[in-house]
């Protein structure tokens, strides 16, 4: 299995920069984004795919799927990983500063 391209915290910040700036900002948007951020913060926090699957009850898997923006990360799992951390929940809700979220328009 090969290992994700996006290993530093400024790699991860200019990609959640590109989705974020696409002019249609949609929940895949806003999910790919939740996951970089989980990523990101695993990282600074020096934890293992599998440790954070263990703070959500999920496999390790499931958190690649969530960081590379394949599964959706549901709010309770965020909520799961901010209290568990100490991260706080402006750490995601900020994504939605200053956008609009709008209806998917494809399939």
């Amino acid at each position: 299995m090969r290992k994700s391209i996006l290993q530093k915290p400024e790699e991860i910040d200019r990609a959640i920069d590109v989705i974020g700036s696409k002019p249609n900002f949609t929940a895949q948007s806003l999910y790919h984004i939740w996951g970089l951020k989980l990523r990101k913060r695993r990282l600074e926090l020096d934890l293992t795919q599998t440790d954070v699957a263990k703070i959500m009850h999920v496999t390790f898997q499931q958190i690649q799927k969530f960081e590379n923006g394949t599964n959706r990360i549901s709010f309770d799992k965020v909520a799961m990983f901010c209290q568990q951390t100490g991260t706080g929940y402006g750490y995601f809700l900020s994504t939605l500063s200053g956008r609009t979220l709008v209806t998917n328009t494809g399939g």
